[in-house]
């Protein structure tokens, strides 16, 4: 989707797949130079909300669902602060002016995860996005009560998370 130059180059690779059902067992003898992680959507998702397309990979032509931006973005945040960091996902929803709002807001429905709806708007609302304003907040269920996501952030009171002080260049 035009944004490979965020790939990370050194060091050892994961590759996560995120799959409704279990990855067959072949997957973790394909040689790679990347270590496969498997996750399951319905953990993310409690139905399925579609949101991948088909692409063809290798030289056969192989059918490869891959995730919408939107999709994927959702599948990123999950692994927020644990495994990505607030400022590589600032950099990729900073370029994300492009999404769908009907497919945002599907998504953001479907969604089990708090902090993955919750950190969502609040990267688009910080971006000012064009699409945000198309979303229907009171369509998604915001949990209650405050998230910590990072100690010794700073507190937005409008979407009950803590967020890194030094993404405004600011700690």
């Amino acid at each position: 989707s035009g944004l490979s130059h965020y790939v990370r180059v050194e060091g050892p690779r994961d590759v996560h797949l995120y799959a409704i059902e279990s990855l067959p067992g072949w997957v973790e003898r394909v040689p790679a130079d990347a270590h496969f992680v498997e996750h399951r959507s319905d953990v993310l998702f409690a139905v399925d909300p579609g949101q991948r397309t088909q692409v063809s990979w290798g030289h056969w032509g192989w059918a490869l669902d891959v995730s919408s931006e939107e999709r994927a973005l959702c599948e990123l945040l999950h692994d927020v602060p644990e495994r990505e960091t607030f400022h590589q996902v600032d950099m990729l929803m900073e370029s994300a002016s492009t999404l769908s709002p009907q497919r945002v807001q599907l998504l953001l429905e479907a969604c089990r995860s708090i902090k993955v709806k919750r950190l969502f708007l609040w990267f688009a609302e910080r971006h000012h996005h064009a699409w945000f304003s198309r979303l229907d907040g009171g369509r998604i269920d915001l949990g209650r009560g405050k998230r910590q996501l990072v100690a010794g952030g700073r507190y937005d009171a409008k979407y009950q998370i803590t967020v890194p002080g030094d993404l405004d260049g600011y700690a």
